[in-house]
């Protein structure tokens, strides 16, 4: 799951955790019928950050969010500009159940000599770590993927994951109980600027070791158009990832659309696991897609793809689809709140409830 909102607008700004109830506004997608609830904030945002260095202004930006319930917190991550001259650096906070924050944030990665930025999380309940991935970039200003492990609080040194030609961008993360490893995707221009970037991945064991590559799209690789912006899920029983992403093959004539295409680990190895499909009925353009699983629905459980549409005011959409990567109904409109923009949605399942949540960004007045 990739949950970050880009606020560069902003000369500093406090990372904040904040309830489903009390989000900037969220909306319930019911397994089985799909109904559809809107909520207005009821409840005070916590502060996560800036509140031990309340006399800094380091722009702390791009927060993702794993939840560990073996101890019943949260660990966020979030970059900023702690040295100046914007060599962003990665940290982490950690968050528990009731509010309750760690003493001040501790580093994922620390370094002048660096700009690390954009990082994603996901928590391994098998070895009781986290997997934090990260864009790197050096005086070239080449994007590169790092990532390392964090185990309790303390994390290892960081190593790289795909380095070298030219930028590879957004990563994210998530780890799948059923192959017992995570699995990182980002957008690769490595054949340069001048070729339209795909998307690639590694996978790792538990320790964030044995790496094992595969390239996801486009599939076969003579599809032309630009693969961007994946984001990935885990399924929760099955060794199978869900990654979806921006593609731009069929733009002159459906615009931008929202693809999805499931991986496998065998044992041994990657795979594509089915084919790719388009999400969605095309409108108008698509971006900065989410995607999570759930335990509803069917026995394999389900997926929810959320996505923004850039048509007659920007709509928040979603679509489920099922571990075959079928689609399980119409597109569901999750937000068509017009005269405002929204942005960078984020999708999680509520199995308490048996409920999808979406949160994104959103410009709009409340008064």
């Amino acid at each position: 799951m990739k949950a970050r909102t880009d606020f560069r607008l902003a000369a500093a700004i406090c990372i904040l955790a904040i309830s489903l109830a009390g989000a900037p506004q969220y909306a319930a997608v019911a397994g089985e019928t799909r109904s559809l609830t809107v909520a207005i904030p009821t409840e005070p945002d916590i502060y996560i950050q800036d509140q031990y260095w309340p006399s800094l202004t380091v722009g702390e930006m791009n927060a993702d969010v794993a939840y560990n319930p073996d101890d019943d917190e949260y660990l966020v991550v979030f970059d900023w500009d702690y040295f100046g001259a914007d060599d962003r650096d990665v940290m982490f906070v950690a968050v528990t159940a009731d509010g309750g924050i760690s003493p001040m944030p501790l580093e994922v990665v620390v370094d002048p000599a660096w700009d690390d930025s954009n990082p994603a999380v996901a928590y391994n309940a098998d070895d009781g770590n986290y997997m934090v991935v990260w864009e790197r970039r050096d005086a070239s200003n080449v994007g590169q993927i790092f990532g390392c492990i964090v185990t309790g609080h303390v994390a290892d040194v960081p190593f790289p994951i795909k380095v070298g030609g030219a930028d590879h961008l957004a990563p994210d993360v998530a780890y799948a109980p059923g192959a017992g490893r995570y699995l990182v995707v980002w957008e690769d221009h490595g054949a340069g600027w001048t070729v339209p970037p795909d998307i690639d991945s590694v996978s790792y064991d538990g320790a964030g070791e044995n790496g094992e590559y595969l390239h996801i799209a486009p599939d076969p690789v003579s599809v032309s158009g630009a693969q961007t912006n994946p984001a990935v899920a885990a399924h929760g029983t099955a060794p199978h990832w869900l990654v979806v992403w921006e593609d731009s093959r069929s733009e002159a004539t459906t615009g931008i659309r929202v693809w999805a295409q499931q991986v496998e680990w065998n044992g041994l190895s990657l795979d594509l696991f089915r084919s790719a499909v388009a999400v969605g009925a095309p409108v108008g353009d698509a971006d900065s897609p989410d995607v999570a699983w759930g335990q509803t629905g069917g026995p394999g459980g389900e997926y929810l793809v959320a996505w923004i549409e850039r048509v007659l005011g920007d709509r928040v959409l979603a679509e489920r689809l099922d571990g075959t990567t079928a689609n399980l109904g119409d597109t569901s409109l999750v937000s068509n709140y017009e005269g405002s923009g929204k942005f960078d949605p984020a999708v999680v399942f509520a199995s308490s409830s048996n409920a999808w949540w979406t949160v994104w960004a959103d410009d709009r007045e409340y008064g």
